[in-house]
C-alpha cells in the first residue's frame, strides 16, 4: 500500500481511478486462477500455453508465459481473447501493456501498441477499413521507432531509411522525424501518404520487423487491440478483419516459420471471437490453440477486490469522528453487480 494511502485526497483520487470499472488498478488486482482447456468451473478462466509449460495456474503466469515465449524464445505469439460482457477483458489487456512496459530488458527492446479496434471507425476517408488498419498500427509503430529515446539509435536511423525509400518528398520525412511530433499529427501525415500509395502494406509490416531485427536482435513488436464487439454491426469491417489476420497468421507460419519477434492480443466477447473465428475455416485451423477464454470471475475474486477497497478506505478516514457509525451504515447498503466493468 502506498505510504500516502491514509491520506483523504488520495483516496479520493483511489475512488475516482476504481469507479469506472475499467482497466487496471494495481493496488486492487486479484490474482486469477487459470486451468486447461475442458477444465472448466465456476469463475475460472481457460487456456493452452504456447510454450508448453503445464505448470501455469493463473492470469499472471500465462501472460509471463506469453511474453517470454516472444522477447525470449523469439516465437510468434498470437491470441484470441474470448471473454464474458464484464469479465474484464480490457483490464487484461492494460495489465499485460504494465508487464511488458515496466521489464527493462523488454520496454528498451519493443514497440507496444494497445487501442481499441472500433476507433478505426471514426477515422475519416472513403479508404477500406484494412488500409485504415494498417496506416493506424503502422503510423504508431513508425512513431515509436523514431521518437522513443528509450530504443538504441540505430534502430531509429533504420526506421528513418525505411520511410526514406517510400516517401517522394524529402519535406515530408523532414517533417515526420521532427522531434516535437505528436503522435496524431504524426499518425495522419503517415496515413495521408500512404493511404493511396498502392503498397503491400502487409509486406512493409514485416519488413520492418526483419530490418528491425538485424540491428537489435532482442527487439519485439507487440499489439494489443481492444474492443473487436464495436464491429458487431458492420459486416464488411468485420470480413476484412478475418482477412487481415488470416494473411498475417498465414505468413507468420508459412515464411517465417513462427519464428518472428511478434505479439498479437484481439480481444472481444466470446460471441463475437467465435463468429469470427468460424467465419473462416482457414482462421479456425490457425488459432486453435490460442484463445484464452475469460471467465466471468467468481464470488471468491469479487469479495478480495472488495476488502482491497475495504482496507483503503478504513486507511484514510479511521479515526475520524463518528467513523465506526458510518462504517457500519455503508457496509449495510445493499450492492448491485456492476455492469460496466471491463
Amino acid at each position: 500500500m502506498p505510504e500516502n494511502a491514509g491520506k483523504k485526497r488520495y483516496i479520493r483520487k483511489f475512488l475516482q481511478q476504481i469507479k469506472p470499472g475499467d482497466g487496471y488498478v494495481e493496488n486492487i488486482w486479484v490474482e486469477r486462477d487459470v486451468r486447461l482447456p475442458g477444465k472448466e468451473g465456476e469463475g475460472y478462466t481457460t487456456a493452452e500455453s504456447l510454450s508448453g509449460n503445464s505448470s501455469i495456474s493463473n492470469i499472471t503466469e500465462l501472460l509471463r508465459d506469453d511474453l517470454k515465449h516472444t522477447f525470449d524464445d523469439r516465437f510468434f505469439t498470437f491470441r484470441f481473447v474470448a471473454a464474458l460482457v464484464g469479465s474484464g477483458k480490457t483490464s487484461l489487456l492494460t495489465y499485460l501493456h504494465e508487464l511488458t512496459t515496466t521489464q527493462s530488458n523488454y520496454e528498451k527492446h519493443s514497440v507496444v501498441i494497445q487501442f481499441p479496434l472500433d476507433d478505426l471507425l471514426l477515422f475519416g476517408g472513403s479508404h477500406s477499413f484494412s488500409i485504415k488498419f494498417y496506416c493506424y498500427i503502422l503510423g504508431d509503430t513508425f512513431w515509436q521507432l523514431i521518437h522513443n529515446q528509450k530504443l538504441l539509435p540505430e534502430v531509429k536511423k533504420v526506421a528513418q531509411d525505411i520511410l526514406q525509400e517510400y516517401l517522394d518528398e524529402q519535406q515530408l520525412l523532414d517533417q515526420l522525424i521532427r522531434a516535437d511530433l505528436k503522435p496524431n499529427p504524426f499518425r495522419k501525415k503517415f496515413s495521408n501518404f500512404f493511404a493511396t500509395s498502392g503498397i503491400n502494406f502487409a509486406e512493409l509490416f514485416f519488413d520492418v520487423i526483419s530490418e528491425v531485427k538485424k540491428l537489435d536482435s532482442r527487439f519485439t513488436f507487440v499489439y494489443l487491440i481492444d474492443q473487436l464487439d464495436g464491429l458487431e454491426k458492420f459486416p464488411q469491417e468485420i470480413e476484412e478483419t478475418r482477412v487481415i489476420f488470416r494473411a498475417l497468421l498465414k505468413q507468420t507460419t508459412q515464411k517465417f516459420k513462427a519464428s518472428i519477434p511478434l505479439l498479437i492480443y484481439l480481444v472481444g466477447t466470446s460471441d463475437n471471437v467465435r463468429s469470427l473465428i468460424k467465419g473462416d475455416p482457414v482462421l479456425n485451423s490457425l488459432v486453435k490453440e490460442s484463445a484464452i477464454n475469460l471467465s466471468s470471475g467468481s464470488n471468491k475474486e469479487f469479495m478480495m477486490i472488495k476488502q482491497e477497497i475495504d482496507d483503503r478506505i478504513k486507511g484514510a478516514y479511521k479515526g475520524y469522528k463518528n467513523f465506526n457509525n458510518a462504517w457500519e451504515e455503508i457496509q449495510n447498503i445493499s450492492l448491485k453487480p456492476a455492469q460496466n466493468f471491463r
